[in-house]
């Protein structure tokens, strides 16, 4: 999948998302294969990155 280059920080995406920032850098590489370049992450991933650590947090929400 190809990415637009308009980024934003990692620090600034993991900030967003409320998440540290080793874990959204962890989930870029292994879940995207995306290597980071100067921690800057593509704007258009960013949205999917919102919607998986969002779909995280009501699994762990969720009652068993």
């Amino acid at each position: 999948m190809a990415y637009a280059d308009v980024t934003m920080s990692l620090e600034g995406l993991a900030e967003w998302l409320a998440v540290p920032a080793e874990d959204v850098a962890f989930t870029i590489s292994e879940t995207y294969a995306l290597d980071l370049h100067e921690d800057s992450v593509p704007v258009d991933l960013c949205a999917d990155l919102r919607r998986y650590f969002g779909e995280r947090v009501i699994e762990r929400r969720s009652p068993r």
